[in-house]
């Protein structure tokens, strides 16, 4: 009975590492970016570092058409 139980592991054992490494590292990162900035320093990128850009859009019921309503760089 118990080989029936044991055949995989659970799915949160997966999960269970991610769940605990990137609030540490989203922390982390906050803290340098606070503490650069205190200390007068800035985090400036390097120089292969891509731009992007997030758009959104809203679709008109009326007409069909998407209209832009929020753009973020």
């Amino acid at each position: 009975m118990w080989e029936l139980y044991m055949e995989r592991p659970p799915l949160w054992l997966f999960l269970l590492p991610g769940f605990i490494i990137q609030p540490l590292l989203y922390i982390g990162a906050e803290f340098t970016e606070s503490w650069a900035n205190e200390m007068g320093g800035k985090i400036i990128p390097d120089e292969y570092a891509v731009i992007t850009k997030t758009v959104e859009y809203q679709e008109d019921k009326t007409t069909g058409e998407e209209k832009e309503i929020r753009t973020e760089v």
